[in-house]
């Protein structure tokens, strides 16, 4: 007794087999590419979503809440550390933050001291240039910086160094 075997053809199951393989690929550069852009996102250098942000602030402050807002949301990880007005006082005395640029939080980025309300734009040119500077700052809170309500205006960021040495470091605004 001869059986009779069923075979499909083969353009059939080919066809199939290819279609498969083309969308398993396309899935795979698909999600390589969503990777690639989370991890290696352009908006800040060093990979922001690695970075972390130190921000130290007293307890009672709006801005600053407002200002790690704005970092979180521009792929910065921020961990918020709040102190008394003394401690702070005390840590940007420590960190040598020269009184005249004082606001009203300190961060920590790398080995950069970032005073107050400093743009992104601002940070990212530090993490690109690394400057030997002890740190850069946005005196007070002037409105319209980042975190800060109010219009928009001119905002200087300054740079300062343990010897004393200052300047303007970035403009940004009107």
């Amino acid at each position: 007794m001869k059986r009779h075997v069923k075979h499909k053809k083969a353009g059939k199951t080919s066809n199939k087999l290819w279609n498969r393989t083309v969308a398993a690929i396309a899935l795979i550069l698909v999600l390589a590419a969503s990777l690639a852009t989370f991890y290696y996102s352009p908006k800040a250098p060093g990979n922001s979503a690695s970075l972390v942000v130190k921000l130290y602030k007293t307890p009672e402050c709006g801005c600053c809440l407002s200002y790690v807002k704005y970092l979180s949301s521009e792929g910065y990880r921020v961990e918020v550390i709040d102190l008394s007005q003394s401690e702070l006082a005390k840590l940007k005395h420590e960190l040598r933050v020269p009184r005249y640029l004082w606001s009203c939080h300190t961060s920590l980025i790398n080995d950069y001291v970032v005073e107050g309300h400093v743009s992104v734009e601002a940070i990212e040119k530090l993490l690109e240039e690394k400057p030997k500077v002890r740190g850069i700052a946005v005196p007070g809170m002037p409105p319209g910086a980042p975190g800060m309500p109010g219009e928009t205006s001119r905002i200087v960021v300054y740079y300062y160094n343990d010897d004393g040495s200052r300047g303007i470091y970035h403009v940004y605004g009107q």
